[in-house]
């Protein structure tokens, strides 16, 4: 008997086996009730077609599946998708070009991969988008006011940046409450102007760039974590975090000896 015929599974982990190089074919009707799928971390080297038969399928993880080159377009027919994790699949190189229809997907992983983006338009209840260590294009995160209008989280760490003012070109992200963009190579200048319109933002990570002026970021009140160095601090108001190595900055007029700076603030 074949897995596929169980027909009330509704979760099936087969995470870690690591000689699995291939899932059986899905007859329409099989497997219609299965919510998680996980094949993290097995030697799959190409998922099926029949993979859109799944159509209650919640939880998709491909994570450090290595031998992984593409994925069928039939994943834009999983209509009931929430979270689709395919970090880590070094080989993959391109994502299914309609993979914005998925409009009940809420996480999307697609870190330390190196293909050919989709437009992710469509994607209107995505809440976190993991693109860290990605060879990320405008075009990714480029679009009008109800692009990505949902998305709450946003990690970009150790991205290379292929175009110079791709993070001028987020304002539209309403929503965002957590950017991280931490060792891309920002130098001078480069820290993205369009941050002081994300009126949501409570926490922002820029550890490990290259700059030595913080400039052109207007401070919201709801900002309520700016890390800048390799330390962690979170308080109320805003908070800049030093590197342990480098000393005191010049640019910061307020500097005394001790553990802490005391200043008046204005009350606005």
């Amino acid at each position: 008997m074949s897995i596929c015929s169980l027909r009330s599974l509704k979760t099936l982990k087969l995470n870690n086996c690591s000689k699995l190089k291939s899932f059986p074919e899905i007859q329409d009707g099989y497997m219609e009730n299965i919510r998680e799928l996980d094949l993290n971390s097995t030697a799959i080297e190409e998922l099926s077609s029949s993979i859109g038969h799944l159509k209650a399928l919640e939880y998709l993880s491909l994570a450090y599946c290595k031998d992984l080159v593409s994925l069928p377009d039939s994943l834009c027919n999983l209509k009931s998708l929430k979270i689709l994790d395919a970090h880590g699949c070094s080989q993959l190189e391109k994502l299914s070009k309609d993979l914005g229809q998925l409009q009940c997907l809420e996480e999307l992983s697609l870190a330390y991969i190196s293909c050919e983006w989709p437009c992710l338009s469509g994607l209107c209840s995505l809440r976190s988008l993991d693109l860290k260590k990605c060879n990320v294009t405008q075009g990714v995160l480029q679009g009008n006011n109800n692009y990505l209008s949902s998305l709450e989280v946003l990690m970009m760490e150790n991205c290379s940046l292929l175009e110079g003012e791709i993070l001028n070109h987020i304002f539209h992200l309403s929503s965002l409450k957590i950017l991280a963009i931490s060792n891309c190579n920002l130098k001078e200048g480069e820290i993205p102007i369009d941050v002081r319109y994300l009126s949501s933002l409570e926490e922002l990570y820029l550890e490990g760039n290259h700059f030595s002026i913080i400039q052109d970021i207007e401070c919201r009140r709801n900002l309520g974590e700016a890390c800048v160095g390799i330390s962690n601090y979170s308080g109320e108001g805003i908070c800049i975090v030093i590197l342990r190595s480098g000393g005191i900055p010049e640019w910061i007029s307020m500097q005394e000896m001790g553990i802490e700076i005391k200043m008046e603030l204005a009350k606005n």
